[in-house]
């Protein structure tokens, strides 16, 4: 504590610590005035002006999180820490994995690489000013916990699926600590659950056109459960139609009469048409049947493709060649 006593106009004096240093000149009227002015841990600089002195920061509180540590992110330490002197303040961090320090490890955050499963944490701050250190803090220490799996990706396959087939989840998915993954598989038919299990795929026998599948996919270690994943959901698609007749692939000198004879398991009305045809072929569109008139006997064969389609954009095809052999003799 320093005191300072005046008596006006003289110089004024100040006892601090068993020192005397003068104030300026203070003071203008007559008579005897008498000045006491005292501050508590102050000092007077060089023209006897009250000055603070530095007192080193220090730290209230000091954690580490998050707790327990888990191998994804990252691990920080939160502190709290204070200044008389209200000067800001930088903090310097050292960190320890089973009462180990971690080499070159300074900042505010420990990246999870350092750790594994049941490692203990803790980490040791000192405060500074800019001008002093202040006395280190060492937070407690927190247990590396289990960390649980994690799922990146859920596709669908097939990408374009009809109803009869198989699907299957395809799932991408990690454990930090290495563990076996176990996953639960919920699927759904039009928002509705129609399994729920370890069954990773669905027979699809009895579904429908356009009907909407899905699938949530949950992945689970040996202690906990990951965060639940679902999948983009698949609309059934179209099934084509399908061509059931063999075509004839040679003919006399006549006439060439061929039904071509298709199949849609959806039922779907059918429309059959000539995409690659000899001169003077022709198709009914609505039976699929082929007339032509036969050549003369030709070295060369004549190409057919046949196209039918339903009306989903659903399509199939056949090619054949006919060859026209010369008429038997009598």
């Amino acid at each position: 504590m320093s005191f300072a006593w005046s008596r006006t106009p003289l110089q004024t004096a100040a006892f601090t610590m068993g020192r005397i240093v003068h104030f300026k000149r203070i003071g203008l009227c007559a008579g005897l005035a008498v000045l006491f002015g005292c501050t508590p841990d102050s000092s007077l600089n060089s023209e006897g002006v009250i000055g603070s002195e530095n007192r080193p920061p220090s730290v209230k509180t000091i954690s580490v999180v998050p707790n327990p540590i888990l191998k994804e992110g990252v691990v920080t330490a939160v502190v709290e820490g204070e200044d008389p002197n209200h000067d800001e303040l930088k903090f310097q961090f050292q960190w320890f994995v089973n009462g180990m320090p971690v080499p070159g490890e300074s900042s505010s955050t420990l990246d999870v690489q350092y750790v594994k499963r049941g490692d203990r944490v803790s980490v040791e701050v000192v405060p500074n000013d800019g001008k002093a250190d202040g006395t280190s803090k060492r937070a407690a220490d927190v247990v590396v916990g289990n960390t649980p799996p994690s799922i990146t990706e859920v596709v669908l396959e097939p990408k374009a699926p009809k109803s009869g087939d198989r699907m299957t989840a395809a799932v991408e998915a990690s454990d930090p600590d290495g563990d076996e993954i176990h996953y639960r598989y919920v699927w759904r038919r039009n928002n509705q659950v129609v399994q729920d299990g370890d069954q990773q795929i669905l027979e699809m026998t009895d579904y429908a056109r356009n009907d909407i599948v899905t699938v949530s996919v949950v992945p689970r270690d040996r202690d906990n459960a990951g965060k639940e994943v679902r999948a983009q959901s698949a609309a059934l698609g179209n099934h084509p139609p399908k061509v059931v007749s063999s075509a004839p692939t040679a003919s006399t000198q006549g006439i060439f009469d061929y039904a071509v004879q298709a199949t849609d398991s959806e039922n779907d009305p059918l429309t059959y048409s000539l995409e690659t045809a000899p001169s003077g072929m022709s198709i009914n569109e609505r039976n699929g049947r082929i007339q032509w008139a036969l050549p003369a006997a030709s070295n060369h064969p004549y190409h057919v493709r046949v196209i039918v389609r339903d009306d989903h954009h659903g399509w199939a095809f056949q090619e054949f060649d006919i060859t026209v052999a010369p008429t038997p003799a009598s």
